[in-house]
């Protein structure tokens, strides 16, 4: 996973985490830490629907109404910042290699199901708030031994079992992102 150079990707948060504010994401992006998409952030109570760009290390958001608006990068951490899902130091490669009791539990033809636990600061990396170890199942694809998603599930806020979901796919296709007009 450590030489993918691109991705398009969907992170779904199910159950409640009161310290990510983003519900749902889907986009694509670059190792070079270039992304676009769009996101579902919780923000005073409410759920947002915005559009997203990370190019250059520079964020635009397009909220539900009116254009681009160019913002501090500092704030993509704040919400979610895609660009760690590629990053060796932070995202997937780091999770896989730190997993601890792996076990392959099944196939599905085409895929290997493994179940393993992360460490809480290594997930953290990959989905920062998350605060505490989280049991995980990745799906592998056979042929390219690429993962295709991770699921961590964790306590909720509410004391129930809450997920998130990490899907990619469209590994190392041509992408481009540039900065909106």
């Amino acid at each position: 996973m450590s030489e993918v150079t691109s991705t398009h990707f969907a992170i779904t948060v199910d159950g409640q985490l009161p310290t990510i504010t983003v519900q749902q994401a889907e986009g694509d992006l670059t190792a070079a830490g270039d992304a676009q998409g769009m996101a579902s952030i919780v923000q005073f109570g409410q759920l947002i629907e915005a559009e997203f760009v990370l190019v250059d290390g520079q964020l635009y958001l397009k909220g539900p109404t009116g254009g681009f608006t160019q913002v501090p990068a500092a704030l993509a951490g704040e919400l979610y910042d895609p660009s760690a899902i590629l990053n060796s130091d932070t995202g997937v490669a780091k999770v896989l290699s730190s997993v601890t009791d792996a076990a392959i539990v099944g196939s599905d033809g085409d895929n290997w199901v493994v179940t393993g636990n992360v460490p809480a600061d290594v997930v953290a990396g990959l989905v920062p708030g998350l605060s505490s170890d989280a049991a995980a199942e990745f799906t592998i694809a056979m042929a390219r031994a690429q993962l295709s998603s991770a699921v961590f599930t964790l306590a909720g806020a509410d004391g129930n079992p809450a997920t998130v979901t990490v899907s990619l796919s469209d590994l190392n296709a041509p992408l481009t992102i540039t900065a909106p007009g």
